[in-house]
């Protein structure tokens, strides 16, 4: 699958210069990035080949690099079958009007996909989180019907320090079930619904006991994240979906996928919410 990633390897930083159009930040403490939005409790941050990622602030002031969320967005095609084709996309080809800079507010970004497929992203701050959207504008090649979707990968978030020798492997042990006391996880699906799946047992995250018939809202408590409580939420007419690999819990991490209802949202006016409170 190819997406749009946001990351801050100074390597990839450099194969941006040379190859996208989006410009870099002039500013040391984010280098490598084209848009930046900083609050109290996180920062995110989307290079100028158009990847992304969500950093929880720590208690220092200080992005957690290690711990961060990357947000990728994705260009689907729908088979009559119901099958999603992933189209590749071209960094060299994203543009935008806007300037580098340490804010993103109403940014357009405009790019080409496999297939000679047209799309624009969309991106702004809004009331201490980020929204996300954005549409195909043209088909290019492609007959099937087409939608902009988004991934948000949340990471393995095991709180906790790991034993550097055996004789602490019991203590850790012990201090993990400790801190698993506080990781919770909460949906609120799209008929009014709630649950609370478990988040420190092996659990199916793509299954209707968790996903249901879609997820209009999500948050989460994970001590790895630095007291940071993740608040996702989906707009009407668009919905979310978790996976995972079913035999391990969700604190060892998972992907939320959320997806626009092309039938209901034809104009793309639905938008994903990410905070970090």
């Amino acid at each position: 699958m190819n997406a749009i990633w946001c990351s801050i390897a100074l390597t990839a930083s450099v194969t941006s210069q040379c190859l996208a159009k989006l410009p870099l930040l002039d500013d040391r403490e984010w280098v490598g990035y084209y848009k930046v939005a900083a609050s109290k409790k996180f920062a995110f941050g989307i290079t100028p080949d158009g990847e992304c990622k969500l950093f929880a602030i720590g208690k220092e002031g200080r992005a957690m690099i290690h711990d961060s969320i990357a947000v990728g967005f994705l260009i689907e095609e729908v088979t009559p079958d119901g099958k999603i084709l992933t189209k590749s996309f071209f960094p060299e080809f994203l543009e935008s009007e806007q300037p580098a800079s340490v804010s993103i507010k109403d940014v357009t970004i405009k790019g080409k996909a496999q297939d000679d497929v047209l799309f624009e992203l969309t991106l702004t701050e809004d009331r201490g989180g980020i929204l996300l959207g954005g549409k195909v504008t043209s088909p290019g090649k492609v007959q099937n019907p087409l939608r902009l979707a988004i991934s948000v990968k949340i990471p393995d978030l095991t709180p906790g320090d790991k034993p550097k020798e055996e004789e602490d492997e019991k203590k850790a042990k012990k201090e993990l079930e400790k801190l698993l006391k506080g990781e919770r996880l909460s949906v609120k699906w799209i008929d009014g619904k709630s649950e609370r799946p478990t988040a420190t047992e092996p659990i199916d995250a793509s299954s209707a006991a968790v996903s249901g018939p879609g997820i209009s809202a999500l948050s989460g408590e994970f001590s790895k994240l630095g007291g940071a409580k993740l608040e996702f939420a989906a707009a009407p007419n668009s919905a979310m979906t978790l996976s995972n690999d079913p035999s391990k819990p969700l604190y060892k991490g998972f992907t939320v996928f959320w997806r626009p209802d092309m039938a209901k949202d034809p104009q793309s006016k639905a938008r994903l919410s990410l905070q970090l409170k």
